[in-house]
């Protein structure tokens, strides 16, 4: 994944307000200041065969106004109007996946929830930015399908290489949408343990 300052454009959020933070994620894996996720907070997460998960980013919407620039907070904005919502409904994790006992990279698991939405609208809205930013990056619109992924309804927005990520894996469960951007096995591995 490309280095970049915390909060350039694009990025997920995978603002693509979702790849945004994606950049954030990408820069923060390597900052002293990212710190393993919590025992408690980990058990929520996804177990995925010995492997670990890292907190890079954890910020609620108002947090996200105060820390962005105006057209990142624009970005997120127009996310937020697509789901009739406001920042105050909005949180957004990333947490990055990793061997413990050689620290790969493996990817990541970015979680955007906006309190009380609509599942299916939330899931759309998501791919919609998703697919701006990669657009908005100079890149041709991205290929976009539906496929089922350990057991769970997805839909896959294929990424373009030199974004250098993994194509994204977007699944919406209640007023939370997952976004997985490892590979495949993995992100089966996760979504299966998904509500």
């Amino acid at each position: 994944m490309p280095k970049s300052t915390p909060w350039s454009s694009l990025t997920m959020a995978l603002g693509l307000c979702l790849l945004l933070p994606l950049s954030a994620a990408a820069q923060s894996e390597t900052d002293a200041d990212s710190t393993p996720s919590p025992p408690g907070e980990s058990a929520s997460l996804p177990e995925l065969e010995g492997l670990a998960w890292y907190r890079s980013i954890d910020l609620s919407g108002p947090e996200m106004q105060s820390a962005l620039s105006e057209d990142e907070v624009a970005e997120w904005g127009l996310m937020l109007d697509g789901a009739d919502a406001t920042f105050d409904q909005l949180e957004y994790t990333y947490q990055a996946a990793f061997d413990p006992s050689t620290l790969p990279d493996l990817g990541g698991l970015a979680t955007v929830r906006i309190a009380g939405a609509d599942t299916e609208v939330l899931r759309e809205v998501v791919v919609e930015d998703i697919v701006s930013q990669v657009i908005g990056r100079g890149n041709d619109a991205p290929e976009v399908l539906d496929a089922t992924i350990g057991g769970k309804d997805v839909t896959i927005v294929r990424l373009p290489p030199e974004v250098g990520l993994e194509d994204a894996i977007v699944y919406a469960s209640g007023d939370a949408a997952y976004i997985f951007l490892m590979a495949e096995d993995l992100a089966a591995l996760g979504l299966a343990q998904l509500p």
